[in-house]
């Protein structure tokens, strides 16, 4: 994401056709899940451009906003929900001034989710070995319809909680299992105890050291192929190399409060923190369908969680990557002692850092821009 970024989740409905046991929203939430009806579904996406266009207009703070229409499962919505209320969506943030990057999260169990995801120009799907499906044939159809879509030129990206199973599988075999696939954008985000995840979290929720060394298991293998593939990215490999390259904090690995994001339920209720949304009883800084984005993002609640996200971390006082990470994941560091590995992933910012500041590694970005500029003085 960009440096100056707003992040929604627009939950159209928490409830799924998996019961994934990572999953960061409880099975609780997603059996009493409310579902928008497409008056709700626009009018809570022209809010959001409407609140684009304030920020526009006056303090000009962000110069992006990304929109991820995601769930539970949004394509239970039905491919009319999509059919009806899309064109509008697009024709209203086609007149924002930030960059819209505009996605649907989906699992892509059911055709009907194939369909709805061609309607979006951003699909990201997720895959954890052992907590998603419960069998083979899910799997498989999943594969069938990955495969469907980026044969068909769309763009579509994975999104893996590293988990267990994740981390039991090894970073070489999960990278050559997405190349195969035929993924070039490929995330590992960070297992966060929170729904479903929580009550597994014996059987999920990996060691902080066990995520680090999957993590650089994963660097190992990303840096023999990142320039042979140029469309081939692996985050937050690839970003991390950015952060530190440009010595700035890394929005992969920080808590997205702080850069600024608002979890928007299926009931209009919302949530500062994206994780705790999916909590049945979650915290609720008011409604998006009574009240503006603005008003709600300068209600009391909001600007406490956003302090809260800020101020370092008790443990993490005279870190000399607090910088990088701010403190990463509030949740996360509930289950963290003091010792050892971090919630930042502290080890795994150092082994990157030695690659940029010591063996001169830069950011793809950075070597394509310096191709091109040979490339034009030829």
């Amino acid at each position: 994401m960009s440096e100056k970024t707003f992040l929604f989740q627009v939950n159209v409905t928490r409830d799924c056709d998996l019961r994934c046991t990572h999953c960061y929203i409880s099975s609780d939430k997603k059996a009493a899940s409310a579902f928008m009806s497409e008056q709700e579904f626009k009018e809570t996406m022209f809010k959001i451009a409407d609140y684009m266009d304030i920020d526009w207009n006056t303090v000009k703070k962000y110069d992006a906003v990304e929109i991820h229409v995601i769930g539970g499962e949004p394509s239970m919505m039905g491919v009319p929900f999509f059919e009806n209320t899309m064109p509008e969506i697009n024709e209203r943030f086609s007149r924002v001034n930030q960059d819209v990057i505009l996605s649907i999260v989906t699992n892509l169990l059911q055709k009907r989710a194939v369909t709805v995801a061609k309607m979006f120009d951003h699909i990201t799907t997720s895959y954890e070995v052992d907590s998603r499906f419960t069998k083979q044939k899910q799997e498989d159809r999943w594969m069938s319809n990955c495969k469907e879509l980026i044969s068909e030129g769309h763009k579509l990206n994975v999104n893996t909680a590293m988990t267990k199973g994740i981390l039991a599988k090894g970073a070489p075999a999960m990278l050559e299992f997405y190349q195969d696939l035929g993924f070039k954008h490929i995330h590992f985000g960070f297992f966060i105890p929170s729904g479903d995840g929580l009550i597994n979290a014996v059987d999920v929720f990996p060691p902080f050291e066990d995520t680090t060394k999957f993590l650089i298991e994963a660097t190992e293998w990303y840096l023999k192929r990142r320039m042979i593939d140029v469309a081939l990215y692996v985050n937050p490999i690839e970003s991390m190399i950015d952060s530190i390259f440009r010595n700035q904090a890394i929005e992969d690995i920080i808590c997205p409060i702080i850069s600024g994001s608002l979890d928007i339920d299926a009931s209009g209720d919302t949530a500062s923190c994206l994780e705790l949304g999916g909590e049945v009883n979650s915290r609720n800084n008011g409604n998006v369908f009574s009240s503006d984005i603005k008003t709600i993002l300068n209600s009391r609640g909001h600007i406490q969680e956003v302090s809260n996200a800020i101020r370092p971390k008790p443990h993490c006082m005279g870190c000399d990557e607090l910088t990088t990470c701010s403190s990463a994941c509030g949740v996360l560091h509930n289950y963290w002692n003091g010792k050892g590995e971090c919630p930042g992933f502290r080890g795994f910012i150092k082994y990157i850092r030695n690659k940029v500041e010591n063996e001169g590694l830069k950011p793809k970005s950075e070597i394509l821009k310096l191709e091109a500029t040979k490339g034009g003085r030829c």
